[in-house]
């Protein structure tokens, strides 16, 4: 059998530089399970190290919201109303349960921290207090 034009000697379509090989009807061309191999692996590595879960302030208080009745929410509303300073809102906080978050560069912890290192009160949301480890899975009546 001769080759015509756009075919090769085996008898594969030529298009440019690659060459296309006929399937069998109704198969699909074979596919390389290495990239999905490779993310399936990533993935499992992310589940299994030892990295502490990211913090997510808008889950967090939806979950609140939601499950705790926004118990930290009412005692800010509560300690932000009486307090005249930073000292007295987190002393405040403090007494109902709640912690002022420890000091770190991501969200919120920078800007709790700015707002409390220049003395204002009125610029501290609830996002800054966490659950201290004693009041942990207890609800407030």
């Amino acid at each position: 059998m001769r080759a015509g034009a756009g075919q090769d000697i085996r008898g594969a379509t030529v298009y440019g530089k690659r060459t296309m090989r006929a399937h069998a009807p109704n198969s699909s061309p074979p596919r390389r399970p290495v990239p999905t191999l490779v993310l399936a692996l990533a993935l499992a590595s992310c589940a299994t190290s030892p990295l502490p879960r990211p913090r997510l302030p808008q889950v967090e208080q939806a979950t609140e919201a939601v499950h705790g009745g926004g118990e930290r929410y009412r005692a800010h509303r509560t300690c932000a109303g009486v307090a005249r300073s930073v000292d007295d809102l987190v002393r405040c906080m403090r007494d109902a349960g709640w912690a002022f978050v420890a000091g770190a560069p991501g969200y919120p912890e920078a800007d709790c921290w700015r707002a409390r290192d220049g003395g204002e009160v009125n610029r501290i949301p609830p996002d800054c207090f966490v659950r201290t480890p004693e009041h942990r899975g207890t609800a407030a009546p």
